[in-house]
């Protein structure tokens, strides 16, 4: 039976990887708005932290850590063909 509840999806922002720890398993992002945000290698979507580099463009999720905001749910944006 619905009870009429309304599913909220979360919002996905774009931005590009702006440093990369690869021994550490974490790096951060650089957004839209110039900010740094932190993630680690588990919130990477479908094993990607590994091949990901400085410049690749991310949709991500925000949530807020202890020490500031976190990227959640970070997938690597699809690459045009055109690019390649």
């Amino acid at each position: 039976m619905q009870r009429g509840d309304v599913k909220i999806h979360e919002v996905a922002h774009l931005a590009r990887v702006a440093r990369l720890f690869p021994a550490q398993g974490y790096g951060f992002l650089e957004t839209a708005d110039r900010r740094e945000v932190y993630f680690h290698r588990n919130a990477v979507l479908t094993g990607d932290f590994d091949h990901l580099t400085r410049g690749d463009e991310v949709h991500y999720n925000e949530d807020v850590g202890d020490t500031g905001p976190i990227a959640t749910k970070v997938r690597v944006k699809a690459r045009s063909l055109a690019a390649e």
